[in-house]
């Protein structure tokens, strides 16, 4: 019997991403570190599932217990090596841009600068698929957020993005007026 590998990893997904919400950390901890494991050996293929799997793993990273965190940023980290760009900045900036929780919104921050140094500052800039466009605002919307850590971590993606020549014009584009002063001032910091 022949796979179809797009249809077997949706199959592949669809029990541990139910398992990660599970109330016994053990558990949860076991099906995080298994979707790390399906990222790295799919690859591609779970390109389909990388938007409601970031989604569950962002909403995971708020819990306090450090095992489940660190397993959540594991997993996060293998999904930014091996998956589409677009789609994991897609599903990052969905689950978490917004969270209420600020451990989330620090998770999300870290997995952007993650993505910014495995896709490249020229590409995310002036790539074919205008990343910039999503990547820039959410960097600086999370560069002035209430908690250090998420500030911290949006910041050094600004100024990683500042060793580019084209980014204050890229600022310039896709930041509100408003803010556009002190996101630039934070890419030559």
């Amino acid at each position: 019997m022949e796979f179809n590998r797009p249809r077997l990893s949706v199959l592949l997904l669809l029990s541990p991403l139910s398992q990660v919400k599970n109330l016994r950390s053990i558990v949860s901890r076991d099906a995080i570190t298994t979707m790390a494991h399906l990222f790295t050996h799919l690859q591609h293929n779970m390109d389909s599932e990388v938007e409601g799997a970031a989604h569950t793993l962002l909403h995971k990273a708020g819990e306090t217990s450090l095992f489940i965190r660190q397993g959540v940023e594991l997993a996060l980290s293998t999904m930014v090596h091996h998956c589409s760009p677009g789609r994991v900045l897609r599903g990052l900036l969905d689950g978490g841009l917004r969270h209420r929780n600020r451990l989330s919104r620090a998770t999300t921050a870290l997995s952007l600068v993650r993505l910014l140094q495995v896709v490249g500052v020229s590409r995310v800039l002036t790539g074919r698929k205008n990343l910039a466009s999503e990547f820039i605002p959410a960097v600086s919307t999370l560069a002035f957020d209430a908690d250090q850590n998420v500030r911290a971590h949006a910041r050094a993606a600004l100024r990683y993005l500042g060793s580019h020549k084209d980014a204050e014009r890229a600022v310039e584009k896709y930041v509100q007026l408003r803010d556009q002063s002190q996101v630039k001032k934070l890419l030559h910091n």
